[in-house]
Formats: C-alpha cells, structure tokens, sequence
C-alpha cells in the first residue's frame, strides 16, 4: 500500500504554481525580446535564462517523482518531524526478542525498499534523457559531417 501524504493537492499545486511562477520570472526577458527573429540568435543569447526557466520548472516535479511531496512541504515535514517524537515499534506481551528483533528489521527493509522504489522512476526518466541528449548530439553532429561532406565535393567539382 502507497502511503498518502497529510498534504492537500491543493497545497501542492500552490507550490508548483508558484516554483513555475518563479521560473517565468526568469525568462521574462527572453519573453520580451521582440528584435531576434532566428531561433538560433534567440537560444544564444537566452541561454542562461532558458535553462534556468526549464530547472526551476522541473525542479518540484522531480521531487514529487523521489519523495511523493513538493520541496518546500517536504522541508517542512521533515521540521514537524523532528519536533514531535515519532512513535516506534513497540514490543508486545507475546513478543519474544527474537520476533520484536524481526519485526524491527522487517519495518526497516520495508522502508528502505519504498524509498529505492520511489527513486526509480526518476532514474528511469533520468536515463531515457541522457539515451535522447545523447541521440540528437549524434544526429546533429552526422548533419554536420554530411554537410561538410558536400561541401568539399561540390569545392572539388
């Protein structure tokens, strides 16, 4: 069973609306640049703000992805928890120390496994970008060489 988080979709979406707020704050002047028509001009010159834009964009979406919460809810999870005392397993009258010992370790390896499960999806994307970076970094740099190719045939001819 997946555990829900206390947190509401709305309060949620409020953070990612607002990290995605953030992020178009910073390509506004990219946004505002009416004079570049080339898209090449317009990638160099922006750089910097587009790629900051598209971190600050995909930033609580890849937290969401690893830790199923948004950053600044998971910032503030993480300080109610450390303020209350969490309620570990106890030991039952039936329970020998054996068992009590299993069912720590059983809680601890179910925790562990939840966590590695949460972070595989993000692995997984991650991954599938580079495979693609790595794709469209072959094929521009095989158009090059067929251009630089013609070229000199045509210098020849």
């Amino acid at each position: 069973m997946e555990a829900r988080s206390k947190y509401s979709l709305h309060e949620k979406l409020t953070e990612i609306y607002l990290w995605f707020g953030v992020g178009l704050v910073f390509s506004l002047p990219a946004i505002a640049d009416e004079k570049i028509s080339n898209p090449s001009e317009y990638l160099k010159n922006y750089q910097i703000e587009l790629f900051t834009t598209i971190g600050l964009c995909l930033f609580p979406v890849v937290i969401n992805l690893i830790f199923k919460t948004t950053p600044f809810l998971y910032i503030r999870e993480k300080i109610n928890v450390a303020n209350t005392d969490n309620p570990k397993i106890q030991m039952g009258d039936n329970d020998t120390e054996e068992t009590f010992e299993l069912k720590l370790q059983s809680n601890e390896s179910k925790t562990i496994s939840e966590k590695i499960f949460n972070r595989s999806g993000i692995y997984l994307i991650s991954g599938t970008t580079i495979a693609f970076i790595g794709l469209f970094f072959f094929l521009h740099t095989n158009e090059q060489i067929q251009i630089r190719r013609v070229n000199r045939i045509t210098a020849i001819a």
